[in-house]
């Protein structure tokens, strides 16, 4: 296939923890598999050791696993930051996703394909909401074999301060050449990138906006961008 090494980093708190063996059956379930799976969970109090054994259960189904707990509760930024932290080589590219997401079966064969292309650093993706698409039915809403990509051109940031309800609805806030809407889901990034980016570990909502515009605006990286729904959020 290709010399891209794989990680997929599944991210999880003590009110969904119990997912973590749902979210692996879709990523085992994986055209091609990734080469090496990062759980980062937080505040999880007395089920620390309970959600632990769970990962160590699970990650030894692949070649590399890393596991980072957290008995307090921590924001999204700090589970990317950490799981990304034994990811940095420039052949490994970091994909992240939330323990309630549905995986498309090819994400990573896609991200290995498209991560090939040298000008690529950082790769966003459509996503699909349970009222819009059904996995496993992703070959409805498009041709599976399709990779479009493009490079992101602008990313707009989100108010300050964001009003209630605001993520609730997907919005196009990413601007690329041939102006289509657009949306992103979680990002997957090459090790080198999280040397030099950083997730915002304040924020609960809107920290992947602000990590994908830092990279948008650094001249030494590039953004790229695919229409196909890598995901589904729940």
């Amino acid at each position: 296939m290709s010399k891209v090494k794989s990680t997929f980093c599944v991210t999880f708190c003590d009110k969904d923890w119990h997912l973590i063996e749902r979210c692996v059956d879709f990523i085992i379930s994986q055209s091609i598999r990734p080469d090496k799976i990062v759980f980062t969970g937080s505040g999880l109090l007395e089920k620390t050791h309970l959600a632990y054994s769970l990962c160590l259960r699970l990650g030894k189904q692949f070649n590399e696993f890393n596991i980072i707990t957290s008995p307090t509760r921590k924001l999204p930024g700090w589970a990317r930051n950490n799981g990304s932290f034994f990811n940095q080589g420039n052949d490994e590219v970091i994909s992240f996703c939330d323990v309630d997401d549905d995986i498309h079966p090819k994400k990573c064969e896609f991200i290995k394909k498209l991560f090939v292309n040298p000008e690529i650093d950082a790769l966003v993706h459509n996503y699909g909401r349970p009222e819009m698409i059904t996995f496993p039915s992703w070959e409805k809403v498009e041709d599976k074999d399709v990779l479009n990509v493009e490079p992101v051109l602008f990313v707009e940031p989100d108010p300050d301060p964001v009003p209630e309800g605001w993520f609730d609805i997907p919005r196009t806030n990413v601007m690329t050449e041939n102006k289509q809407p657009v949306a992103h889901g979680p990002i997957s990034i090459r090790g080198y990138v999280a040397k030099h980016f950083r997730y915002k570990e304040n924020m609960s909502l809107g920290e992947d906006g602000i990590f994908c515009r830092e990279i948008v605006n650094h001249p030494n990286f590039n953004l790229y961008y695919t229409p196909k729904k890598l995901i589904v959020y729940n």
